[in-house]
């Protein structure tokens, strides 16, 4: 039964349900005729205020006008009503994608049957795999083309794109190539993943820039006028497709580090290829720069670490970690040893720090396990002497003395490799970072922080492209070539020349008045280091490049015929060199973008879903990708 205000009354409804007449009838008999909102409240409140009319105590709340032919009710809205509602399409999408259950599950699960049943009333439950896949794979459309949308929009506004790219291979044994363009907007780095793509058999250079044109081209991206550069890995592969598609080419800064601690850490050989191919072995994630260009079963083969063999170190060094994961060895391999060490560790700790036995394939894990063992080492060396153990012959001063060289160069590596890996970094950035690590390790006396520091430079020498840095530099601040540098970078000349060819290549039929900015927000990774003062020292360096990149913000004119030559006479910047100055710095110094979605495809990918189809394989990796970015 329908019941309303005792206010009502004393009001006539205009038979709408939204306003309301006061009848009250006043001292020259005439009625108030005040017309007010149909809220009770408000009806309630004129009548005490106005007419001194209070409800009966028996009758003050609701009264029954079931009868009352001027009355219709209507259901007030609530903030819910105004809010999205999620769909049942996304809630399934998410179960596969980002939770990573499988199809069959989703379908037969008693419990998230009940929950989409309970969250979804009025929706079509999927109750079998094939619904489950179907329903996944057109929300996955729907998002794609909400992408493509927001890229079109970015392309009216005279952004340009930078791409990273990598090869991975399934647990299937199925090889993709991962793309994500990059984009600078709102002063911040941002990224779209756009999904996997399949290699079948052999793939040359050649095939591979078709493979990604044709892949960007769904997105409306044009690789000629929308891309300015492409970030990716040293293996040969990589670098010819870098030569063929004709854009700059950014090898991953993490990739040369890694290949410098390589050189000096593990031991060499004297031919270079047999250097590489083991340098592949030593780190899974490292492509190694063979002479073949192609993408082939075959040809991968000496590429797979064996866990049989024996990492060969530096005689310099070798010694040292050889006799430190014999000491680790013994405590993990004996439950009554490891007893003996927990005791003592809880005795002078008051807890318990496990040692970590590092990985033959990865110096970053030699990091940890070195680190972790000098932070325990008092309690190993009581451990050694125990009568149950006596092995104290093992470790020497020679030995810590040794483990601290060679934490010394490490560490300031780790830390550069943490902050080039971050999304937000971009080449700027980059440089004060290597310039960092090259700082601190070239105060280093030891002779392997020597050898790491020749190592290095003559490394970023064969695989840096100084054009791209010269002429970011000489847009932002020219005095930071003029400045001695350990990093070369070539004559003014030759940096103008390739900043016009930029700027005809991408702006030549771009109206300036259709470049804007574009507001989007990006999250920073944080850092996972521990070591706040050489973080000190590091942020100290970014913070020099922050000012010198804020410092160029400031008006910009029309653009002219010759924007390069107009800024290098009288220092003003067009809004095309604006855009330009954006576009650079969208450039990734890294491919780490790419590993981390490899680790994503990895849990969707698993030996339960080996057999998934390819465009499954894509939509999954995709929709992971976009669930995690827009939660960030």
């Amino acid at each position: 039964m329908v019941k309303r205000s005792w206010a009502w009354k004393y009001f006539k409804d205009n038979g709408k349900g939204k306003d309301a007449k006061c009848e009250v009838k006043l001292e020259n008999d005439e009625k108030c005729g005040k017309e007010l909102q149909s809220a009770a409240k408000g009806l309630a409140e004129h009548l005490k205020r106005v007419h001194k009319i209070f409800p009966d105590e028996n009758n003050e709340e609701m009264i029954d006008h079931n009868d009352d032919e001027n009355y219709s009710h209507k259901k007030q809205k609530t903030i819910k009503d105004y809010l999205r509602q999620p769909l049942i399409e996304e809630s399934v999408a998410y179960a596969a994608a980002v939770e990573n259950h499988s199809f069959h599950l989703i379908a037969t699960s008693k419990l998230i049957q009940a929950g989409l049943m309970h969250k979804f009333p009025n929706s079509a439950i999927p109750k079998s795999a094939k619904s489950v896949i179907n329903m996944t794979y057109d929300y996955y459309l729907k998002v794609q083309e909400g992408i493509i949308y927001d890229i079109d929009s970015l392309i009216q506004c005279g952004k340009k794109f930078s791409i990273s790219l990598d090869e991975w291979t399934s647990i299937g044994n199925n090889k993709y190539v991962n793309i994500n363009l990059h984009f600078r907007n709102d002063e911040k780095m941002q990224y779209i993943n756009t999904g996997l793509v399949k290699i079948n058999g052999k793939c040359t250079a050649e095939q591979l820039v078709q493979l990604v044109k044709s892949h960007l081209a769904t997105f409306h991206i044009d690789t000629e006028k929308d891309v300015i550069s492409c970030s990716g890995d040293g293996a040969a592969l990589m670098k010819a497709f870098g030569r063929q598609i004709y854009l700059p080419y950014i090898i991953c800064m993490n990739h040369t580090i890694h290949l410098s601690v390589v050189d000096v850490i593990y031991k060499k050989y004297n031919v270079k290829s047999n250097n590489e191919n083991m340098i592949a072995e030593i780190e899974v994630d490292c492509d190694d720069e063979d002479i073949d260009d192609n993408i082939d079963d075959d040809d991968d083969e000496e590429n797979f670490s064996n866990d049989n063999e024996e990492v060969q170190f530096s005689d310099l060094y070798g010694s040292t970690i050889k006799n430190m994961r014999k000491i680790i060895r013994i405590f993990k391999l004996s439950a009554v040893k490891n007893h003996i060490l927990k005791k003592i560790m809880l005795r002078n700790y008051g807890k318990v720090l496990k040692l970590i036995l590092d990985c033959k394939t990865r110096w970053s894990s030699l990091y940890f396990s070195m680190k972790r063992f000098l932070e325990v080492l008092d309690s190993v060396l009581e451990a050694l002497e125990h009568r149950e153990i006596s092995k104290t012959y093992l470790w020497s001063e020679h030995h810590t003395h040794a483990l601290q060289e060679i934490l010394s160069v490490m560490e300031p590596a780790k830390i550069a490799i943490d902050s080039l890996s971050k999304d937000s970094t971009d080449l700027i950035e980059a440089e004060a970072i290597i310039d960092f690590l090259l700082k601190e390790v070239g105060e280093q006396s030891n002779i392997l922080a020597k050898e790491f520091f020749s190592s290095l430079l003559s490394r970023l020498n064969d695989r840096r492209d100084p054009k791209v840095i010269g002429l970011i530099f000489y847009l932002l601040s020219p005095k930071v070539l003029q400045e001695k540098s350990q990093l070369s970078y070539p004559s003014k000349t030759a940096i103008k020349k390739f900043g016009k060819e930029l700027l005809e290549r991408m702006y030549d039929d771009v109206d300036s008045t259709s470049i804007q900015t574009v507001c989007h927000n990006v999250d920073q990774m944080p850092s996972t280091s521990s070591a706040i003062s050489l973080f000190d020292r590091l942020n100290k360096s970014l913070n020099a490049m922050k000012e010198i990149k804020a410092s160029s913000s400031s008006d910009f004119h029309d653009s002219t015929k010759n924007d390069i030559d107009e800024y290098d006479k009288h220092g003003k910047k067009t809004k095309k060199l604006k855009a330009l100055i954006d576009a650079l710095l969208s450039i990734p110094p890294t491919s780490t973008r790419c590993e981390r979605n490899f680790s994503l495809s990895s849990h969707i990918v698993s030996k339960q879903r080996s057999q998934m189809s390819d465009k499954h394989v894509n939509a999954l990796c995709f929709l992971k990708s976009y669930f995690l970015n827009k939660k960030q």
